[in-house]
């Protein structure tokens, strides 16, 4: 449909469907994973449609297409994407909406009374679609601040109904990233045979005040085994381990 704050006019496509199915098909090929920024139900349903009459769901499952955003997939598409093995990368920043000209928000100006349709979060794990969070490189503040972005995730103050749990959203930034990147089997978790990749926290991101979370900081950072980043009592420790 066309946008509200906009008649005629329904965004564009940076690829042509000549052009997405032949990326399609190379996937297809090479087996190498392929990352698509979808945004829109037009572009969603374009997608769908292209990968169901290039291969059998089955093929695709083991090839992880994965969706940056995801906005537009509501409805019948969950079904669809969930049966494609599609991994969604979704970024709660977008939770709090930008506003334009007036004051409005941008997704009540642009899709009017669909608005409440697009950004899902709890609906997309509900149907069984493997879900990652991000911060969509900088937030709208400058920073790229993860527990800000949990904190929507959490809240979703637009729609409660889309919220998701603390440990959901923590397990999206996490397992949830390992597996969006086919990197399962090395990191994303604290456990035995993975990269010791861990950070210990300046507070409990589970129990603390929701309004508190994004002023939650690394106070000791590891990334496979080394120590990145140590503050407050760690300082010390990490000046050992590196003198």
């Amino acid at each position: 449909e066309d946008y509200s704050d906009r008649p005629g006019w329904r965004g564009r496509s940076n690829y042509s469907e000549a052009e997405l199915r032949e990326i399609l098909s190379g996937a297809l090929t090479s087996r190498r994973q392929v990352a698509l920024h979808a945004v829109g139900d037009a572009q969603a349903e374009m997608l769908l449609r292209i990968m169901g009459e290039l291969a059998p769901a089955a093929r695709w499952r083991s090839i992880r297409v994965r969706i940056e955003h995801g906005d537009g997939i509501f409805g019948d598409r969950l079904a669809r994407v969930a049966a494609l093995g599609i991994v969604v990368v979704q970024n709660p920043i977008h939770v709090g909406g930008l506003k334009v000209e007036g004051g409005q928000l941008m997704q009540d100006a642009r899709w009017g009374a669909r608005a409440d349709q697009f950004i899902p979060l709890r609906s997309i794990l509900d149907a069984g679609i493997p879900l990652a969070l991000a911060s969509d490189s900088k937030n709208v503040d400058g920073t790229a601040n993860p527990f800000l972005n949990m904190m929507l995730a959490v809240s979703y103050p637009r729609r409660p109904h889309e919220a998701l749990t603390r440990e959901q959203a923590l397990t999206a930034y996490t397992a949830g990233g390992a597996y969006a990147e086919r990197e399962e089997a090395h990191k994303g978790r604290i456990m035995p045979g993975l990269a010791a990749d861990l950070a210990v926290l300046s507070q409990d991101i589970l129990t603390a005040p929701l309004e508190a979370l994004p002023a939650t900081t690394s106070l000791l950072t590891v990334v496979d085994g080394a120590i990145v980043h140590a503050d407050g009592p760690f300082a010390a420790l990490a000046a050992a381990v590196h003198p």
